[in-house]
């Protein structure tokens, strides 16, 4: 994926991964530790880089956020994507 420093999206690829959570932290922690209420967690630690990646990952959802559609989202499949409508509400 290609973000601009704006946060528009001008390039994006789609591959299949496995991903494996090591740190196992949970959202709320992590909010509150981008957001200055909270110490980071000791498994947030223990992964040399986290805090850096962490906060780069903020950065680009919150600049992204302006470009996001809130009705719709898509659903991945290996053979096609589906665009779905979400529930307003």
């Amino acid at each position: 994926m290609t973000v601009e420093a704006s946060g528009a999206v001008t390039a994006s690829d789609l591959y299949r991964a496995l991903v494996v959570n090591r740190a196992k932290l949970a959202y709320n922690g992590v909010a509150r530790w981008l957001e200055g209420a909270a110490a980071a967690a000791p498994a947030q630690l223990a992964v040399d880089g986290l805090d850096r990646q962490l906060r780069i990952q903020d950065s680009v959802a919150r600049r992204s956020s302006a470009y996001a559609k809130p009705t719709e989202h898509w659903i991945w499949t290996p053979s096609s994507p589906h665009r779905c409508s979400r529930a307003s509400g």
